[in-house]
């Protein structure tokens, strides 16, 4: 039986907007959660390899493909893509890091700020908990900054795609700043360093709505 082909991006040549882009990424995270249990699933399986892609739908694979790349999941290329983006080290001492955004810069240091003032033991589950939550949203909104900004806009590029993935990041800041009070609250923050995190966490946050709204005016210049 043949491969199924999925919906992508390069189909039709339609630009995709921000909504099209958003259910791709969902798919994409549903069948990545599909895989990642697979995967625990079968790991001691000895034909773990095969059972894991029939039940992916890798179909017509011969044994020496390299399956877990290119004849793995629809749109694998644009994925690992994105997360080789999102795997940079922006400590690394390259010129081009200089041109990072702003904002995305802004996003890594709230992260390690924020890093250095939940670190320590936690004395219970709700302290992990709230710590845990506010340390995920800044460091996935800081991740997704890192990805898209540096490359915004310039001729060509995918502005549907970079408003999504912007979405994403936005979304996981609101997620971070509804942990602060609940880390002041158990003193995992002080007063002060709840009310400054909360301050630059806004201050991002509004500096990224900014920029969607500048995006999809763009892309309606664009595309009409």
């Amino acid at each position: 039986m043949p491969r199924r082909r999925d919906e992508s991006p390069e189909a039709d040549g339609t630009p995709w907007d921000e909504h099209r882009w958003e259910r791709l990424l969902q798919e994409s995270d549903r069948r990545s959660e599909k895989y990642g249990r697979l995967l625990e699933q079968y790991a001691d399986h000895p034909d773990a390899d095969a059972i894991i892609a029939r039940e992916m739908g890798w179909e017509n694979l011969d044994d020496d493909d390299d399956w877990s790349d290119a004849g793995r999941e629809p749109n694998a290329r644009f994925e690992a893509d994105q997360q080789n983006y999102e795997e940079d080290d922006s400590d690394v001492a390259d010129p081009a890091a200089e041109q990072r955004h702003p904002l995305a810069v802004a996003a890594r240091d709230l992260t390690r700020q924020v890093m250095k003032l939940i670190d320590g033991p936690r004395a219970t589950p709700e302290q992990q908990k709230w710590a845990g939550d506010l340390f995920g949203g800044v460091s996935i909104c800081g991740a997704k900054l890192h990805a898209m900004l540096g490359r915004v806009p310039r001729p060509g590029a995918d502005l549907g795609m970079m408003i999504a993935y912007l979405k994403r990041g936005l979304k996981a800041l609101t997620d971070a700043l509804g942990a602060i009070d609940p880390c002041e609250h158990l003193q995992i923050l002080t007063a002060a360093d709840a009310a400054a995190v909360k301050r630059e966490a806004f201050r991002i946050r509004g500096g990224i709505i900014k920029i969607m709204g500048d995006l999809r005016a763009e892309f309606r210049r664009r595309h009409g």
